[in-house]
Order: C-alpha cells, then structure tokens, then sequence
C-alpha cells in the first residue's frame, strides 16, 4: 500500500493545483522539464531552485509540474508554475486551501508570510491525512509578473522532517 498510497495522494494534491486551468482560458505556459536546478516553462521562461540531495529522483511522466521522489520512503516534492492564460489571481491563502482539498484531519502547524524572490509569499504546514494515512504538508505559494507559482512536499510524519528541510531548500533558492 505504501508506494501506491503516495501515488494517489500526490495525485489527488497535484489535481487540486491544476483543476482551475481547466476551466479558465488556454494555458499560456507551465512547467515543462527541469534540468539543473532550472524549471523551464517554455523556452523563454523559466525559474530557478534550490539544490536537493542526490536521495531525491526526478520524476519523469506525463504528469503536469516537475515532480522528485524519494524511491525508499515515497515522499515527494513538487513544484508546478500557471502563467498566462491560465493564471488566476485569487489570494495567496485561497491557493493554499485549494491545494488542501480533499485532506481530512487537516490541521495548520504553521502558516506564515515570507518575501521570496521580492514578492509575498505564503508557508504553510500542514499534518492531514488521506484515506486513514497520516502524511505531513509542507506548501508555499506566490505569484510573480502574472504567474502563479505553487510549491510543496508530502512526507509521512516519520521522514518529515528531512522532507521539510530538503523542501525549505529547494523553495528558498527560488528566483524567477
């Protein structure tokens, strides 16, 4: 259950943070692929991260956003960009809760406002689980020049915190 459990969870937060593209005007850009510490929405637009150890995987798919595994314990890290016509200017805390969708036993560790990059972003912590399964949430979300970039990290609360250090990371490094 372990590793296919991951799979569905990450799903279902990875569908929470594209389901308002579908409905909204063409996508412009999103993240395309990622290739030292680069994420690249199109050819002319990309975003940089911070590093993450070599434990952590990128994942290679047809799933929207540029996603890294941890193979031994199934924790991911994410991140996806909207710009363009699929942007959406809702307030940062509306971004968060939409990604918080389908979580049961949600319960806000810390929520805090940070500067990244020279514009507002928003942390978020989070334990939940989803369909029984405790997993601990780490969120950051913040826009820039008409996009939306949205960060975060599912861990199983045994290896949350190296997830959440690796996370803080690779979000901090953020420059856009």
């Amino acid at each position: 259950m372990g590793e296919r459990w991951f799979k569905l969870c990450f799903f279902v937060l990875l569908g929470s943070l594209t389901t308002s593209a579908c409905v909204s005007v063409p996508v412009s850009y999103r993240a395309m692929a990622y290739k030292n510490q680069t994420v690249y929405l199109d050819r002319y637009h990309y975003f940089k991260v911070g590093p993450l150890p070599d434990t952590w995987k990128l994942k290679m798919g047809k799933n929207p956003g540029i996603i890294f595994v941890q193979p031994k314990n199934g924790s991911r890290i994410a991140t996806e960009a909207m710009c363009g016509g699929s942007f959406e200017d809702m307030p940062l805390v509306l971004s968060t809760a939409e990604i918080l969708i389908g979580m049961k036993d949600l319960r806000t560790l810390k929520s805090e406002s940070w500067k990244l990059n020279e514009r507002s972003a928003l942390y978020t912590k989070a334990n939940a689980s989803l369909d029984g399964v405790p997993i601990q949430i780490n969120i950051v979300v913040l826009k820039k020049n008409e996009c939306e970039f949205d960060f975060y990290s599912i861990a199983r609360p045994s290896h949350a915190d190296q997830v959440t250090s690796d996370f803080l990371t690779f979000v901090k490094g953020f420059d856009y």
